[in-house]
């Protein structure tokens, strides 16, 4: 897992004023089987929105996810 952190970058969606904090999360798993993986406890939820596998759309920080054989999820931080 890789994580990106990007601190007040300018909001570039419409529906956010000013500046906005970010965090994305990069999880591979290059293996032959599913891997359980524990979403870093931050006290706000992480949205999947990158996948080449099938999972739930909204995911409580500190669950764990299944990442699933040869895959890759990318979450976002939503704060």
């Amino acid at each position: 897992a890789m994580l990106l952190a990007v601190e007040a970058m300018p909001a570039r969606d419409p529906r956010f004023d000013g500046e906005k904090e970010s965090a994305l999360l990069v999880v591979f798993n290059a293996g032959a089987t599913g891997v359980d993986f524990v979403l870093p406890e931050t006290g706000f939820h992480w949205q999947c929105i990158l996948t080449t596998a099938i999972v739930e759309p909204l995911i409580n920080s500190n669950r764990s996810v299944e990442i699933e054989p040869r895959s890759l999820q990318l979450f976002e931080l939503l704060m």
